[in-house]
C-alpha cells in the first residue's frame, strides 16, 4: 500500500510513459492553438521544461514522490499520482512542481520518506547539532523527513533556503508515543524550524502544530488522506490510536 510522501523509482518504461504524456499534451495544445491561428510560446516552453526535468530525473535515477490521488482519476485504476519537485528558482525562489501519473506496475522500487537520521549530513551546519540531538532522543519513535531537506539529501541539489522548514513525519503507535513525540517536537522547534505531520492509523495526516492548537479545544482538524482532504475530530483520531494499541496488545 502506498502512502503520501513515499519515494518511488520507475522502470525505463514508466519514465517513457511520462515523456509520452507530455508529448501528447504538447500535441493537443499545438492543435488547439493552430485552430485559433496562434501559438502560445510560453505554454510550449513550459511543457518542454517539464520534459527536460523528467529526462534529468530518469538519467540520475532520482525518485518521484507519491502524492494525493487526483480527483479526476478513478480510484479503481492502476495509476498512481506522483510529484517531481525541482530545486527552487535561484533568482525568485519559486518552488517548481510537476504533477505526474504513472501505472503502478512501472514502479520498480518504493520506500517511505527518509528516516530523520539519514538527512542530518545534508542539512545546513547550523541545523546539524539540533537534528542530531532530536534523532538521539527518538528511541522507538518513528520520525521521517520529507520536503526540501529530504530532496537535498537525495539529489545533492540546492533546495534549502533561508526560509525553509524541516518537514517531519511522525508515526505514533499509541497515545503515549503521541504525547512523547509531540513534546519532543515542540522542544526541538525552539531551535529548529520544524514543521510536518502526525500520521495516524489509516495514513491520516494532521499538521502537528494544528493538532497542538486544537487539542485543548477538542476541535476538528484538517486531515489529509490518499484520496481526500476532510475535517475530523481530535477525539476520533485519538480513538484510532487506542484501537491500534488494543490490537497490538492481544
Amino acid at each position: 500500500m502506498m502512502s503520501r510522501h513515499d519515494l518511488v523509482w520507475l522502470s525505463d518504461t514508466g519514465w517513457q510513459q511520462l515523456i509520452d504524456q507530455l508529448s501528447d499534451e504538447l500535441s493537443d495544445q499545438h492543435n488547439d492553438e493552430l485552430s485559433d491561428q496562434r501559438i502560445d510560446q510560453r505554454g510550449m516552453t513550459t511543457v518542454v521544461a517539464r520534459r527536460e526535468a523528467i529526462t534529468l530525473w530518469h538519467r540520475q535515477d532520482w525518485p518521484l514522490i507519491v502524492t494525493r490521488r487526483d480527483a479526476n482519476i478513478d480510484i479503481n485504476t492502476d495509476q498512481v499520482c506522483l510529484g517531481l519537485a525541482m530545486p527552487p528558482d535561484p533568482l525568485t525562489g519559486e518552488k517548481r512542481r510537476i504533477a505526474l501519473r504513472c501505472a503502478v506496475t512501472e514502479i520498480k522500487k518504493m520506500m517511505p520518506a527518509l528516516p530523520l537520521s539519514s538527512v542530518i549530513s545534508a542539512a545546513p551546519a547550523e541545523w546539524q547539532q539540533g537534528l542530531a540531538e532530536l534523532a538521539s532522543q527518538t528511541n522507538d519513535l518513528r520520525l521521517h523527513v520529507f520536503g526540501s531537506l529530504a530532496l537535498q539529501t537525495l539529489t545533492k541539489q540546492i533546495y534549502l533556503r533561508a526560509t525553509s522548514d524541516i518537514d517531519v513525519l511522525f508515526y505514533p503507535d499509541n497515545i503515549e508515543q503521541l504525547q512523547t513525540g509531540l513534546l519532543l517536537l515542540s522542544e526541538s522547534a525552539k531551535t529548529l524550524p520544524l514543521d510536518g505531520e502526525i500520521i495516524f492509523p489509516g495514513d491520516r495526516a494532521v499538521s502537528w502544530k494544528e493538532w497542538l492548537s486544537a487539542l485543548d479545544r477538542q476541535a476538528h482538524v484538517l486531515v489529509k488522506e490518499m484520496h481526500t482532504v476532510r475535517l475530523a475530530s481530535t477525539a476520533s483520531l485519538l480513538s484510532s490510536l487506542e484501537k491500534k494499541s488494543c490490537v497490538k496488545s492481544v
